[in-house]
């Protein structure tokens, strides 16, 4: 079956004026804030929010803005894709998630990932830092969804028999995702029985990183005859994109719908680009949202795989 996510990076608005307005920053997020509510009486599965630090984008602390988007939606599967595990102690990010989880009434989606090496340098977190914070993250991670009491001796951390609390709501834990850029990250995902996501890479690299993860999972893919594979242009990745327009135009609405004919097999092609009528001015340049905010965008990856 094909799941439509959004995946919101949350820009700042594109005019430095308005950035230093902080009345205009409010109705920046009371914008989006309303444009993500209301996804969650459309087709899509859920909303992957974003951790970036130090410009562009208005999400150092998505958790915040995930419990937010909680308490106004009943339906939409939420989570963070990803919480950026080397800034942050292997204790507190298990503690937030059973927070995160029994906040959205079990509807949490777990995303951990090793972060963006430009932003990592600013706070001067290398790539072989962050790399070794992450591996020990995710060890605690594991150890901590199964168990309320563990221990824990590695290179960064040292900690023998703390309680971590609360226990999630959903059991033995929410689904975990990680991003996945090449086949040594996506091994391992496939051995800890995690959901992964790619982008940003060539169809020919997403089959290399994608089969790699298909061999180690613990769980194989279901055998030939009980699938239909997508052609090679499609069988890995698919993703539709939404652009809000001028005074909130419809992008949820019309992404919905694209959504209902991918899942209904109406739509021929990998992905699906909707585009609101008034993004552009009579002359063909772009038009903005208000105040000058740029169209919201969305994409919604699907699974590779279609049953028939």
């Amino acid at each position: 079956m094909i799941k439509p996510w959004l995946f919101e990076f949350f820009h700042q608005p594109l005019d430095a004026q308005l950035r230093s307005d902080p009345q205009a920053v409010h109705e920046h997020f009371r914008w989006y804030i309303d444009l993500w509510t209301r996804a969650d009486t459309r087709d899509f599965e859920g909303i992957f929010f974003s951790e970036h630090h130090f410009g562009a984008a208005y999400s150092p602390s998505p958790n915040l803005l995930l419990s937010h988007v909680a308490a106004r939606t009943t339906r939409l599967r939420l989570g963070v894709l990803g919480s950026v595990t080397p800034y942050a102690t292997p204790w507190h990010i298990v503690e937030e998630i059973a927070m995160l989880d029994h906040l959205t009434d079990g509807r949490l989606e777990i995303g951990v990932v090793s972060g963006i090496p430009p932003e990592l340098a600013v706070v001067g977190i290398t790539p072989d830092v962050a790399a070794a914070r992450h591996a020990e993250v995710i060890d605690v991670l594991d150890a901590a969804l199964k168990d309320p009491v563990i221990s824990h001796h590695g290179t960064q951390w040292n900690f023998d028999d703390p309680e971590i609390l609360p226990r999630c709501l959903q059991q033995p834990s929410p689904p975990v995702w990680t991003a996945v850029r090449s086949a040594v990250s996506a091994e391992p995902a496939g051995r800890r029985g995690w959901k992964a996501c790619g982008g940003f890479l060539s169809a020919k690299e997403i089959a290399v990183v994608f089969d790699a993860y298909r061999r180690h999972r613990p769980t194989p893919d279901p055998p030939e005859s009980s699938v239909t594979k997508l052609d090679d242009s499609r069988r890995l990745v698919s993703s539709l994109t939404i652009h809000e327009g001028f005074g909130r135009g419809n992008a949820v609405q019309r992404g919905g719908r694209a959504c209902t004919r991918l899942r209904e097999g109406h739509e021929p092609v990998s992905a699906v680009r909707t585009r609101s009528p008034h993004t552009r001015n009579a002359g063909g340049s772009r038009r903005t949202g208000p105040r000058g905010r740029e169209p919201g965008a969305a994409v919604a990856v699907v699974r590779s795989w279609r049953r028939t």
